[in-house]
């Protein structure tokens, strides 16, 4: 997988690369303007120098005034002839590096071609000096630059930082099975930029899904307490008739088929009524896992002998952790529901760890374009299959797994059965 940077990363390599480009277009346009106006500088003042000596010294038979750096010479001259080095420059002001680095200034005086030279040793050497100090800026800005982006991103993405927060807050609350009741997003101190609109907007949104999830549990609850008296008037009703002695047995078989349906509605309503309650109501009993495997293991094992398939579960390591034993009941009951509705031959084995329980099946497995939709509301992996059922087992599998803070996955087995891992996240 590609790894990508952070945006504060990005913004401090962009800031830092364009004020390193600032600084290199800044210190070419001052190493043109200085050598621009050195020639101009030195080219003027030769010019006004050589016209001075031959207007006031040679032409006056006088010895031309020169200081220590300059050299006269004159075409013709036998005293001053020009060496072949300057003989075919052009005229006006140049630069010769060849052997010793000369200013060369030459002009036509009389007819006749005059150069006039200056040892630049002196000027360079304060040009050196420049340059090492143009170049020691360059190097105080690059690190400057640096420095400044690496403050200016974390200054910039302060506040996008205490949205991240302030959503991982929540997202926690809606973890652990609590709807939160502050706003979150709902500060003074946001700016009335882009980032405190996004908090308002935020704000807003969370404060309509708390609205929303909060009517849910209400419902939920509302809902489930009402479908409570009914189911004790048909199951006390359907009790009755099983004891009455004149049902007979064919009746009786029917009578114990709408029981065990009364009691997976009265499963499903106590699921339901604990999800809108949230996993810490104190009325509820509390389980550990292998309690949960052990008290139920007698009756799983007969509803898949019944059918004739295996059913194994190994204790492999111990946890003390204690959690809601409906909600517990809800997550695996649904998920072996699934499996022995799915398995023809072979059986079942659940694996108990610490931190996790595996349940494997020998089953027909779960297609790869199906194991994304699997544990959503109403998804049939196999819609025309001849089973039956609503595809909400495994929706209410993952819904209370979610209140009790656990995570469950499809592991890829590929095309023979399917593999849950259930993984407690420990709090």
């Amino acid at each position: 997988m590609k790894k990508e940077w952070s945006l504060k990363k990005l913004i401090a390599i962009s800031i830092s690369l364009t004020i390193i480009c600032i600084a290199l277009i800044y210190t070419g346009l001052i190493y043109m303007t200085i050598h621009s106006a050195e020639n101009q500088l030195m080219g003027s003042a030769m010019s006004s120098t050589l016209n001075g000596i031959m207007t006031y010294d040679i032409s006056q038979g006088q010895h031309p005034r020169l200081d220590q750096f300059s050299r006269l010479y004159i075409e013709d001259d036998p005293v001053r002839p020009i060496p072949e080095a300057f003989k075919d420059l052009p005229l006006g002001y140049v630069e010769v590096v060849k052997g010793e680095d000369l200013h060369v200034y030459t002009m036509l005086y009389d007819g006749k071609r005059v150069v006039l030279t200056r040892n630049q040793e002196l000027f360079e050497s304060w040009e050196i000096k420049v340059f090492i100090g143009i170049l020691v800026f360059f190097a105080a800005l690059v690190c400057f630059s640096f420095f400044f982006a690496h403050w200016l991103s974390k200054r910039l993405l302060k506040p996008l930082d205490r949205l991240t927060l302030k959503a991982a807050e929540a997202d926690k609350a809606l973890q652990n099975g609590q709807i939160y009741s502050t706003d979150l997003f709902k500060e003074k101190s946001w700016s009335n930029n882009e980032i405190g609109r996004l908090a308002k907007t935020l704000n807003n949104l969370t404060s309509k899904i708390r609205n929303l999830a909060v009517k849910e549990k209400i419902f939920s609850g509302e809902v489930s307490h009402e479908i409570r008296t009914p189911l004790t008037v048909i199951n006390t009703s359907l009790e009755l008739l099983e004891t009455d002695p004149g049902t007979s047995p064919s009746q009786r078989k029917f009578i114990n088929r709408a029981l065990k349906a009364s009691q997976r509605i009265k499963e499903l309503t106590e699921v339901f009524l604990n999800l809108s309650r949230g996993t810490r109501n104190e009325d509820t009993p509390q389980v550990t896992v292998s309690e949960f495997f052990q008290d139920h293991r007698q009756e799983w094992q007969t509803k898949f002998a019944a059918k004739g398939l295996d059913f194994n579960v190994k204790v492999l390591s111990n946890s003390q952790d204690t959690y809601n034993e409906v909600l517990v009941g809800a997550t695996f009951d649904n998920l072996l529901n699934n499996a022995l509705k799915f398995t023809d031959k072979g059986g079942v084995t659940i694996s108990i760890n610490t931190d996790s329980v595996v349940i494997e099946d020998t089953g027909c497995g779960i297609k790869e374009e199906y194991r994304e939709k699997i544990f959503d509301s109403g998804y049939q992996a196999n819609p025309d299959d001849k089973l039956g059922g609503f595809g909400l087992g495994l929706a209410i599998a993952r819904r209370a797994a979610d209140y009790l803070g656990w995570t469950i996955k499809l592991k890829d087995s590929g095309e023979e059965g399917s593999t849950f891992v259930i993984s407690f996240n420990k709090k």
